[in-house]
């Protein structure tokens, strides 16, 4: 049997906040009524092209904000707009414009560097003899619809947060090994995704710490947590002391901040 989870992220506190389990035969559309009931009307959904029609549309828009792709073929993409404008994302510029249609707001953006990099592409394939089309009018374009008027720029940004979802379904599915829970009964399954959730909460509660002290980069959870399992509380002649630490393990713990990670209370 196939299970869906629906799953919320709150960007602001960078931390998976909502999860439930559904049949995997429900269509994901269908859920979005169940979870704004859930969650209340003061959320922006982020979404993928799979929940675009315009039934669709409007049933979010009746209940609340939201910001979601456009397949490259729809008929809300006007692609004879100029994209005279720009802003700086992570060094990068990314061009854009925005209008109108309908009682929706349409955010058009181009990536620079996708665009160079589709056309090299192009050139290469042309170059080997291989055939294929090139259309600057399309090229590293894509657009964005929304009931929310705001700065493309903030529209973008709300748009990216959407990573957090698609990492943490990730960190499920690599990291904790949900969807192989290997259990038959249905409340042991329950069960064990409501476990898996809590270990989630765990991981970004950690990673939350690794990116405060700057060290996300070059330490990730996984090394965290394998160094730091490695310090035991232990009792010699009744005395209770801290096993020794290795090197790379009080460098972490400097770094964290917590030197004291054991204390007399069995904690930190």
């Amino acid at each position: 049997p196939k299970a869906n989870i629906v799953m919320a992220f709150s960007h602001s506190r960078f931390l998976p906040i909502f999860f439930r389990v559904v049949p995997g035969g429900i269509h994901e559309i269908t859920t979005i009524d169940i979870l704004l009931e859930e969650l209340g009307n003061d959320i922006i959904l982020v979404l993928d092209k799979g929940f675009i029609s315009k039934k669709s549309l409007k049933k979010m828009d009746a209940k609340s904000k939201f910001v979601l792709p456009l397949k490259r073929d729809s008929r809300m993409i006007d692609y004879d707009k100029k994209l005279d404008d720009y802003f700086m994302y992570n060094k990068h510029p990314i061009k854009y414009c925005y209008y109108k249609k309908d009682k929706f707001y349409v955010y058009i953006y181009q990536d620079i560097r996708v665009k160079y990099v589709e056309e090299r592409n192009y050139f290469d394939r042309l170059s080997k003899g291989k055939r294929c089309r090139w259309n600057e009018k399309y090229a590293a374009k894509f657009a964005i619809v929304s009931n929310i008027k705001s700065t493309p720029q903030e529209i973008y940004e709300i748009w990216k947060t959407r990573n957090g979802v698609e990492m943490a379904f990730d960190v499920l599915q690599n990291f904790l090994e949900t969807d192989r829970p290997y259990v038959h009964k249905e409340d042991i399954f329950k069960g064990y995704l409501f476990c898996s959730f809590i270990g989630l909460i765990a991981y970004y509660h950690i990673l939350k710490m690794l990116k405060d002290a700057k060290i996300n980069k070059k330490v990730s959870v996984s090394d965290a947590l394998l160094e730091l399992s490695k310090i035991y509380k232990v009792e010699i002649n009744g005395k209770e002391m801290i096993s020794e630490r290795v090197k790379k393990a009080r460098k972490v713990l400097r770094k964290l901040k917590m030197i004291n990670l054991i204390t007399n209370s069995g904690r930190s």
